[in-house]
């Protein structure tokens, strides 16, 4: 346990967001597979109306140094997402008391291969690594030598232009699937968070009728000169993968044109956003290990 120095808290909103992104944007340059700024930013991390599950903050004399979240919606059983400061990995026993259920048992969690004092706190806490059922990869590329996007006869592609593109990108993405109504208003919500910028938001859709095909986020960190890619699923569908491939080009030289260096993105291992990433040129940087408590 800890010594008494840390304040737990429950999340309350905007400021507390950018107190975690605080505490990413400092550790990001350390161990790879660590948080991006931007990734915090997304829906599955920030608590709302269709995702109130609990979110814990410690601070050390007045700043963020650890923080996770159970999974609920679409996230309901995954494991525990986290972050711990290595220089306050004595949290870790106190996180895991919070995270445990009534009955106490210990989530699963989820933790990078990177993560070497958290992992060996976990493991004398009797955590052990256990096969993923869908194993994730942090990818990594190197913004240079990057192909210029290219969209197939009858598709335009642009960035984002404000709200009035709410409509379009709001089925498309990570939104795609969800009721229309109820994705419009987490994609306005989500332009809301530092650091959207709808320069780096890049669309493609048809010339025909307008509606929108793919679409793919950047999120930019500044300091660390770093652009995350919002995770994406490619389904099959004839074409999508192409103009999947067009928007990740198109925001990857749009962060490149803002500062950025480097990019990073979350995939399944094997699976079809693996394979398109790879003829992107992005390589391994960290592979998430799934943790379980033995006992």
């Amino acid at each position: 346990m800890s010594d008494g120095r840390y304040r737990r808290r429950t999340y309350q909103g905007p400021a507390d967001l950018r107190a975690m992104q605080a505490l990413a944007q400092r550790l990001w340059p350390g161990a790879p597979g660590r948080w991006h700024i931007g990734e915090l930013a997304e829906r599955t991390i920030v608590p709302g109306a269709a995702s109130p599950a609990p979110l814990a903050l410690w601070e050390d004399d007045g700043r963020v140094v650890a923080w996770a979240r159970h999974g609920d919606g679409a996230a309901a059983g995954e494991p525990l997402r986290l972050q711990i400061d290595p220089e306050h990995v004595e949290l870790t026993a106190e996180l895991l008391d919070w995270a445990a259920a009534p009955d106490g048992r210990q989530p699963a969690l989820a933790v990078a291969d990177g993560e070497e004092a958290l992992l060996a706190r976990l493991r004398a806490a009797g955590y052990h690594e256990t096969a993923a059922p869908r194993p994730v990869l942090h990818l990594r590329r190197a913004l240079t030598d990057l192909p210029t996007p290219q969209t197939p006869e009858g598709h335009w592609l642009r960035h984002v232009r404000g709200d009035a593109d709410a409509g379009v990108r709001a089925t498309v993405g990570a939104w795609a699937g969800d009721d229309p109504a109820v994705a419009r208003e987490e994609w306005l919500r989500c332009t809301r968070r530092w650091p959207y910028r709808p320069e780096l938001d890049w669309l493609a859709g048809l010339t025909s009728c307008g509606a929108g095909a793919a679409a793919r986020l950047a999120w930019l960190d500044d300091a660390n000169r770093s652009a995350a890619l919002e995770p994406v699923e490619v389904t099959g569908v004839a074409g999508q993968a192409e103009l999947l491939r067009a928007t990740t080009l198109a925001a990857l030289h749009a962060a490149r044109r803002h500062g950025a260096v480097t990019a990073t993105t979350r995939v399944t291992e094997g699976g079809e956003a693996h394979a398109l990433h790879r003829s992107l040129g992005f390589t391994a940087g960290a592979r998430e290990l799934h943790l379980v408590r033995q006992g």
